[in-house]
Parts: structure tokens; sequence; C-alpha cells
């Protein structure tokens, strides 16, 4: 009798430890953090993901072609300064500024010649917006200033001849009415941006070609 029972409770015991439990990030487990797709970063130095670049904003002329100037969802963003120094130290030349319209933010992108983007300063400033040197007070609409100071910079050549063809742009977009160059001396860049109102902005470093966008929500 006791042989019985013994060689049961030897067949319970090797029963139970013939039992799989499921591996970690299996069936009934949570996945591990390293399985986990990472959440982009949509800071204030972040770059698009792959899927992010892929998004195209709706316009009133309809979808824009660059996908780089469309991006849907809405951003935390910043009030206030944002400071970034140039991871070279060479002067990068100014050769594009454009504006974008979208659902829940306005863009401004500042296009470069090279590879190596300039080291950057934003924030928001007082009236009144005076140009670099001269100290002339600059007129502007709206109820905010956000100053983007590119450093080092130049938005001419060497013989001084300007590299982007307009310095000054009213877009009239919901957030952003305005854009004026203030500053191109001493390898010093600066564009005021006049806001409807000073709301959270971000800013973004984009390659090939090399730029930085700078987005200002709507709300």
């Amino acid at each position: 009798m006791r042989r019985t029972v013994l060689a049961v409770a030897v067949l319970a015991t090797l029963a139970c430890l013939g039992e799989e439990r499921p591996a970690r990030g299996g069936r009934g487990e949570a996945p591990d953090a390293s399985t986990r797709p990472p959440i982009p970063d949509v800071e204030d130095r972040g770059r698009p993901s792959d899927e992010e670049e892929g998004w195209v904003a709706e316009t009133d002329e309809g979808e824009i072609a660059d996908p780089i100037l469309a991006w849907r969802p809405p951003h935390q963003g910043t009030v206030g300064i944002v400071d970034e120094p140039s991871p070279t130290g060479r002067v990068a030349t100014l050769v594009g500024v454009e504006t974008g319209r979208h659902p829940t933010f306005d863009r401004i992108v500042f296009t470069f010649a090279g590879a190596d983007p300039p080291g950057y300063h934003l924030e928001y400033v007082d009236r009144p917006v005076r140009r670099c040197g001269s100290g002339e007070p600059v007129e502007l609409p709206g109820d905010g200033w956000l100053e983007v100071r590119l450093e080092p910079a130049a938005a001419h050549d060497e013989e001084g001849r300007p590299t982007v063809g307009e310095r000054r742009l009213e877009p009239a977009h919901p957030m952003v009415r305005e854009a004026v160059l203030t500053c191109d001396f001493e390898a010093v860049v600066t564009w005021v941006l006049a806001v409807e109102s000073p709301n959270r902005y971000r800013v973004l470093e984009l390659e090939e070609p090399s730029r930085l966008a700078v987005d200002v929500r709507h709300e």
C-alpha cells in the first residue's frame, strides 16, 4: 500500500515538473519593454519617424506633395526658450525659406546648403522688434513674436549677394501671419515670426537636405 501511494506521489510530481509556462512576452504576460516599438520623439530636437514622414496634410489647394511639410498630429511644444549649439561650428548658408498651413499648426522651414545645420536659439520677444546693426524698428502684426536666431549662419554668399530671394513673407496663415529677416551679419541670421498669439511651438531638425522646421500650434 505504501509503495502504491509513493508511486502515485512521484508520478504527480513528475507531471507538475513537466508543465510549461508561457515565455516572457507570451500569452498571459505583458511583452518585454525591449520588444515594444519606440515612441517617436516629437519634442524640440526630435526628427519625424518613417511613418510620420509619410503623412500628408490637406490644405485648401489639396494635398501637399512634400511629406516633410506635413504633420497631422498636434504637438505639445513649449513657450520657453530653445537653445541648441552648432554641432560643427561651420557656417551654414541659408538658401530657402517656406511656410505651410496645416490642420493644427503652421510651419516654417529653413533650408541650408550642405549637410551641416547651424545652431539655433528660439524665444518669444517683446516689441519693438529691431534690425541688428541699425536698431531700426520693424513693424509686425500679431500678439506674439517668435525670434529664430541661426548661428553660425549666413543668408548671403562670399560676394555679399543674398542667397534667399524673399526676406519678408506674408503667408497670412491662422497662426503665422508674417516672417521677416531682421539680421544677416557676422555669421548670425535672425528671423522673427509674427504670430497671432504666443502659442506653443516645437523645432525639428530634418536631413537631406539640411533643414530646420518650426511648428507653431493653432491652439
